[in-house]
């Protein structure tokens, strides 16, 4: 029988004799294990399940690393062939129109908030691409909640509490961006009394991250 020596000066074929002999038996090797995982089913998924427990985020890790990598090549191979993926997208819509309508309706009804929150970011980014000296951002669901928890849920100008809509500080159309620095919670009176002109607004009394240089003033 070989040494120990022998397997480790030999490492390199003894791993090029192992591929070899994988791929020409490849099949007939997977066979085995099927057969031997399928007679000792309830013991394979007992490990299995410990193995899933012990290394739970070394595993949730690489399927996250490896979504993000699909992901990135995805994005990579649609911008180099537009519009093959564009013919792609629009075969597929044709051949499964109902299914995709009925997906889509059914999505809508579970995620209401979710989507008109999407629906809201279109419309400013639309905003921001038709005015001429707008900067591009995004405010984010969370952004946004922390605006008004650091405002206490109420209006950044007359202080009352109401139901609130984004106003942004520095109009988009003066060169504004939409960001959470340039945003505040506003009442929907006092936002469209603003419209495009500047205010100065309350100090949030919570503290805000995104407002440092905010002055107190209220509105006349």
């Amino acid at each position: 029988m070989p040494s120990k020596n022998y397997y480790q000066s030999h490492l390199e074929a003894l791993d090029g004799y192992r591929r070899a002999y994988y791929a020409a038996h490849r099949e007939e090797l997977l066979a085995r294990v099927r057969q031997r995982r399928q007679a000792n089913l309830t013991s394979y998924r007992a490990r299995e399940r410990a193995y899933e427990v012990v290394h739970r985020e070394k595993r949730l890790a690489k399927k996250r690393a490896w979504a993000i990598r699909q992901r990135e090549l995805g994005i990579s191979w649609r911008h180099r062939h537009r519009e093959q993926d564009r013919e792609q997208r629009h075969r597929h819509y044709e051949a499964h129109t109902e299914r995709i309508l009925q997906q889509t309706r059914e999505y809508r009804s579970r995620n209401k908030e979710r989507v008109r929150e999407w629906s809201r970011e279109a419309t400013y980014r639309r905003r921001v691409q038709t005015s001429g000296g707008a900067k591009a951002g995004r405010l984010t669901q969370s952004e946004w909640e922390l605006l008004k928890a650091a405002y206490d849920n109420r209006c950044a100008y007359c202080g009352l509490k109401k139901p609130l809509t984004r106003d942004h500080i520095f109009p988009l159309r003066l060169g504004g961006g939409h960001s959470a620095m340039n945003i505040v919670p506003a009442c929907l009176e006092c936002n469209q009394r603003k419209r495009t002109s500047l205010w100065g607004h309350l100090d949030p009394p919570n503290g805000c991250p995104f407002h440092p240089w905010v002055q107190t003033r209220q509105i006349a």
